[in-house]
Parts: structure tokens; C-alpha cells; sequence
């Protein structure tokens, strides 16, 4: 759950808690705004998405002795990691509903999650686009989009849409001899895309190329 969410705060209890039950009326509020556009924001301004989610103790021992909580209820805002290598900050106010939404946004608000994400492990893979399209010769957008397919749902919270540019051109393929014949102005405006990389640095961003078409 925490490698898949911008933050997950996670309420680590068991059903036999006393504690656990005095607190579980504020945890449902708590649950409640983070469900309803709780307008959470980080660092960088960026709206933040904040999963609340429940552990049982009893049922999921290895869990909970995996992340060494030692009492109940246990709080916890983890940020997107892996659960090898968690990142998390405890909460240790009272079982206020309002004091522990205000401490989520403070917490929220002091982190740059959405940074260096060019170096999260999901972005290993990638994929290769070719081909070629034909269109009407008006003005008129172009979308390379990532989208979903038949057999599967991407998850957007982790869809990274870096991209080197290999070739892209408009009309019919001009030999290389004749670009050589053109002034070193003309030349460097022929395929201005070739050859260039573009990386998203946050998540949930995607570049965008505006070309001028001249024939």
C-alpha cells in the first residue's frame, strides 16, 4: 500500500484495545475528510493524496512486528516507500479528530515527495513508440498519451512519461543530402525534437511540445 500512495496513514490497532476503541470514533472523522477532497498539500503546492487505512494486529502480526510497533494505537504517516524501507512519521498528540488532521498537514506540507522521482524503482521499464500518422493539413494537436489497455488499469500515481525523442518529422522524409545544402539556420529548426530527452521531475506531470509546422 505505501509504494503504491503519495502518503498512507496508517492507525495500527487491535479489536481488544481499550485505547484502540476510545480512539475509534476521531480515526473514522480522520477518515472521513481524508475521503472526502481533504485538499491535503505538500512542499511544492502540489495536492497530496492521503490514504488512511486501518492494520489489525491480531490478524496481520507479521506486519505490525515487521514495522516494530510496539503499542496501541499506533499512528503513522508513511510516505511513498517500500515496506523493506519504510519512511513514516509517528503521531503522538491526543486522540483529537482536529489535532491529528492538523498535524497531517503540517507533516504534508513540510515534505518534497514529488521530487527525484526520476530515480523511483517503478521507472525501470519503459516502452517504445513508432509509427506514423496522417492528418489534414489545418492547424491541430498531436497526443502521445498513456493510457490504459484491454487487459490492464494504469495506476497514474506512478505513471512516468520521460521520454527521449528519437525522431519525430512531418511529411515526407527528406534525404540527408539535401539537409546539408540548407544554412546552419534553416538546418537546426528541421526535426527540433531529435535527439532530445525529456524528464518529469514530479509525479503526476507531462511535458508538452509545441512545434511550429511550416510546408
Amino acid at each position: 500500500v505505501i509504494s503504491a500512495r503519495d502518503f498512507t496513514l496508517v492507525n495500527f490497532g487491535t479489536p481488544e484495545c481499550t485505547h484502540c476503541r476510545k480512539f475509534a470514533a476521531p480515526w473514522q472523522e480522520v477518515e472521513v475528510t481524508l475521503s472526502s477532497d481533504a485538499q491535503v498539500v505538500d512542499a511544492d503546492g502540489q495536492l497530496a493524496a492521503v490514504q488512511a487505512v486501518r492494520m489489525n494486529c491480531l490478524e496481520h502480526a507479521d506486519i505490525c512486528e515487521a514495522q516494530h510497533v510496539m503499542s496501541w494505537p499506533a499512528v503513522r504517516l508513511y510516505l511513498r516507500s517500500t515496506a523493506d524501507q519504510p519512511r513514516y512519521a509517528q503521531f503522538d498528540g491526543t486522540e483529537s479528530a482536529a489535532e491529528l488532521m492538523k498535524w497531517v498537514r503540517q507533516q504534508v506540507a513540510s515534505k518534497h515527495l514529488h521530487a527525484g522521482v526520476t530515480y523511483h524503482h517503478m521507472f525501470r521499464e519503459g516502452c517504445r513508440i513508432t509509427g506514423e500518422v496522417e492528418v489534414v493539413r489545418v492547424p491541430g494537436k498531436l497526443h502521445i498519451d498513456a493510457q490504459h489497455s484491454v487487459r490492464s488499469t494504469a495506476n497514474p500515481r506512478l505513471v512516468n512519461v520521460s521520454h527521449t525523442v528519437h525522431h519525430l518529422s512531418f511529411g515526407y522524409p527528406v534525404p540527408w543530402q539535401e539537409l546539408q545544402r540548407l544554412p546552419d539556420d534553416y538546418r537546426i529548426h528541421n526535426n527540433p525534437l531529435d535527439g532530445k530527452t525529456f524528464t518529469t521531475e514530479r509525479f503526476h506531470e507531462a511535458p508538452r511540445h509545441y512545434i511550429q509546422v511550416v510546408s
